[in-house]
């Protein structure tokens, strides 16, 4: 297992995410190296089909035309607030509960926010949106300083739960998830370094 594998991933993932993946994977095969590169949604589409990338990492994942797809992770979402936040006492909350409240959400061009939307409009409540960003790391520092509350993955927000910046609240009622995909070219074949570490990956 030789050679350099291009991987382009979703800013919200992060280093520390993939971190423990890369050391064990380049420990296995010290002849292989990963390099990682952290991008918005489209230009990590745009890496693969242009051959930049070996394969990406993703949320709501496409999975048609020029783009396959290998499920990777389900991520349980949550409410996360500041602890000075009403809220911030509360184990569980309800989707009601949300109506009325500053919201900080993604922008409207990310499926992530389209989908935070529906389940909202789902559930009859109406928010509002007091900043909107492109990433969570901005979601997060928001939330930190008290701007708003957002919904975001449970494992993202993990840090700063233990570090005690953010407070992670349950929501009642039907869970919600963000699903990670590993997309690749359809029609491109990849290295066998490549495919070693997809496996790593789904073994978690």
């Amino acid at each position: 297992i030789v050679g350099r594998v291009e991987v382009a991933v979703i800013y919200s993932v992060g280093l520390l995410e993939m971190d423990s993946y890369i050391r064990c994977f380049e420990s296995l095969y010290p002849r292989a190296k990963v390099h990682l590169e952290f991008l918005h949604p489209d230009e990590v589409y745009s890496k693969i089909l242009n051959g930049e990338a070996d394969f990406g990492i993703v949320s709501f994942p496409k999975d048609g035309g020029e783009i396959g797809c290998i499920p990777w992770q389900e991520q349980k979402m949550e409410l996360a607030v500041c602890p000075r936040h009403r809220f911030a006492h509360r184990h569980f909350i309800d989707w009601e509960d949300l109506s009325g409240v500053d919201f900080i959400g993604f922008t409207k061009e990310l499926r992530i926010r389209r989908m935070i939307d529906r389940w909202l409009k789902k559930a009859g409540v109406s928010i509002r949106v007091s900043h909107e960003f492109d990433n969570i790391e901005n979601i997060k520092r928001a939330v930190e300083i008290g701007s708003g509350v957002a919904i975001l993955p449970a494992r993202t927000i993990q840090s700063e739960v233990d570090a005690g910046s953010i407070r992670g609240i349950s929501l009642n009622g039907e869970q919600r998830f963000r699903p990670l995909g590993i997309v690749h070219k359809r029609n491109k074949s990849l290295s066998s370094a490549a495919l070693k570490l997809v496996e790593m990956l789904r073994e978690g």
